[in-house]
């Protein structure tokens, strides 16, 4: 296996069929992608590929309401399917627009809020159709000590990186936000760079007009599945790449969307990367957050807070994880929202199930587990969801299958350093200005090459 920054370089591998159900789905939704059109413009603008995505995203995606205040759930299968046989041929002749959004705030994993800008069902599946075709070249592109909205990787992925780094000898540790990133990127920065990704004109200018239609230059709403997209590529460009092309033995810097973190073996050392990534951010309008941390983890009851966790190091010098409230208040909002779903104990089981799967680095043992599990019953109780049909057999297994997960996260040797030098500019296969990577069955062929 080849390696780059001392992580595995990642192949895309687009899986073509549709995901499974615990409803019945229409049955192309498990046709090929080819079948839906030759090219990511005549797919993404294709009914039954939008009502595919439609089914997709009911499933997996979150339920809330846009500016008509409509659900997913609201819609019968032959009332979206004439919605968007209409708005198929709305967007192939080039009269589509967006319809407002409706703000929302959440709770952040770290603390605070976050402000999502809801689009109505329609425009989100839309988005949602050309982001599952972009996300094959922009995976080609990506840089590998990016982990943030990418297939296969999650925060799991850098907390196990991050560990890594800090048992080679870098016990300080550098974390930090970039300044409310959704909403002081420019399109005017990330429009150059929409080419290495996307071939076809039209798509891009439909892309364009989905961020630009209502004249704001500054700002993509977060709540577009598209924006976590163009925010990766502009980062990727202007910040994970040219951190890293200083040459051997420098620190990584660890991203996961807009959350920043490096192991160094100084406070000096933390201090130049914290000044590399302002000069870099600057030029495109972006700003970091007064409120990061540098912090000696051998320090007696020294931690650091990052991505819903304490992290702190022991008297054994390992690495421990301990869950923060704020994690709980995202699993009490998740249980809340459950009840907007048809069957709030049906949708409440598989949302507490993939929080317990997202907490694993605090599980040391099954019996460590015991406190949390307890806590989530009562949680359920709380929001008044009751018994939400897990057993105790399936409770047992999620924490042995998290805990299994967790060490395969930390086993895996980070391989060759890697030349940092010789990298290709804009990501694991050669790319010239404004070449796209292959998508769909195209870019499985070149994985297999």
């Amino acid at each position: 296996m080849s390696y780059e920054y001392g992580l595995p370089k990642r192949r895309w591998d687009a899986d073509p069929r549709f995901p499974g159900e615990s409803y019945r789905v229409p049955t192309f939704a498990h046709r090929s992608l080819i079948e839906f059109g030759t090219t990511p413009w005549l797919r993404a603008t294709n009914a039954e590929y939008l009502l595919r995505v439609f089914f997709e995203m009911r499933a997996n995606n979150g339920h809330g309401k846009g500016i008509d205040r409509l659900t997913y759930h609201d819609f019968s299968l032959a009332e979206i399917g004439d919605v968007f046989r209409k708005v198929a041929t709305a967007l192939r002749r080039g009269t589509y627009r967006p319809s407002g959004v409706r703000c929302c705030s959440i709770p952040k994993t770290g603390g605070g809020n976050r402000v999502l800008r809801l689009q109505t069902i329609v425009d989100r599946v839309i988005a949602g159709a050309i982001h599952r075709e972009i996300l094959g070249p922009l995976e080609a592109v990506s840089c590998p000590t990016s982990f943030g909205n990418r297939p296969g990787l999650s925060r799991l992925d850098k907390l196990a990186r991050l560990q890594a780094e800090i048992l080679s000898d870098k016990p300080f540790v550098l974390e930090d936000d970039i300044l409310k990133a959704f909403d002081y990127v420019r399109f005017a920065d990330v429009r150059p760079l929409l080419p290495r990704i996307v071939a076809e004109p039209k798509l891009r200018a439909l892309i364009e007009m989905i961020f630009t239609h209502n004249h704001e230059q500054v700002g993509i709403a977060q709540g577009n599945p598209l924006s976590p997209d163009m925010l990766n590529l502009l980062l990727t460009a202007h910040l994970d790449r040219p951190f890293h092309t200083a040459g051997q033995g420098n620190p990584l810097l660890l991203r996961y969307v807009d959350n920043l973190a490096s192991a160094v073996r100084s406070a000096s050392e933390g201090s130049a990367v914290r000044q590399r990534v302002a000069q870099l951010l600057r030029p495109i309008g972006l700003e970091l957050k007064s409120t990061g941390q540098l912090v000696d983890l051998r320090r007696q009851g020294a931690g650091l807070k990052l991505l819903g966790f304490l992290v702190q190091m022991d008297s054994e010098r390992r690495i421990r994880f301990s869950i923060l409230p704020q994690s709980w208040v995202k699993l009490r909002e998740s249980l809340t929202e459950a009840h907007s779903s048809p069957h709030p104990r049906r949708q409440a089981g598989p949302s507490i199930l993939s929080w317990l799967g997202a907490q694993v680095p605090a599980f040391v043992n099954v019996e460590s587990s015991f406190p949390i599990l307890e806590r989530i019953r009562q949680l359920t109780v709380r929001t008044g969801l009751g018994e939400t049909g897990i057993s105790d057999g399936e409770w047992e297994q999620a924490v042995l299958t998290g805990i299994r997960q967790w060490s395969r996260y930390t086993s895996v040797a980070p391989g060759e350093s890697g030349d940092r030098d010789g990298l290709c500019p804009y990501g694991s296969v050669a790319l010239r200005d404004n070449t796209v990577p292959p998508t769909g069955a195209a870019s499985i062929a070149v994985a297999r090459a």
